[in-house]
C-alpha cells in the first residue's frame, strides 16, 4: 500500500516543474534571477499514441503526452521558445 501523502495543489506543482527547468533556472556561477517561464497554452498539442519512455526503473508506457510551448528570454536578451513535455502512464483515458 502506498502511504499517503499531502494532497498537491497545482501552485506547488507549478513551482517544482518552473524550479527544475534548466533553461529559466538561476544560475549559480553569476547570481542572475531567472527569467519566467511564459507558457502558451492555446498552442499545446496533445498525442494519444502509445509510447514507452525510458527511466532509471525501465520502460514506462505513456498513453497521452502533452507537448506546451513556453517561451523565455535567454541570457542574450533574446526570447527563446522551448517545449514542455509531460506524459501521463497508462492508456491515455482510453
Amino acid at each position: 500500500m502506498i502511504p499517503p501523502h499531502p494532497a498537491t495543489t497545482p501552485q506547488q506543482l507549478g513551482d517544482y516543474i518552473c524550479d527544475a527547468n534548466p533553461y529559466t533556472r538561476k544560475e549559480e556561477a553569476n547570481d542572475q534571477f531567472p527569467t519566467a517561464m511564459n507558457a502558451s497554452l492555446e498552442e499545446t498539442e496533445k498525442a494519444y499514441t502509445w509510447v514507452e519512455w525510458k527511466f532509471k526503473t525501465g520502460m514506462q508506457g505513456v498513453g497521452l503526452a502533452l507537448r506546451i510551448p513556453y517561451y523565455f528570454t535567454d541570457k542574450d536578451g533574446q526570447t527563446v521558445k522551448n517545449y514542455l513535455l509531460i506524459g501521463f502512464e497508462g492508456s491515455g483515458g482510453e
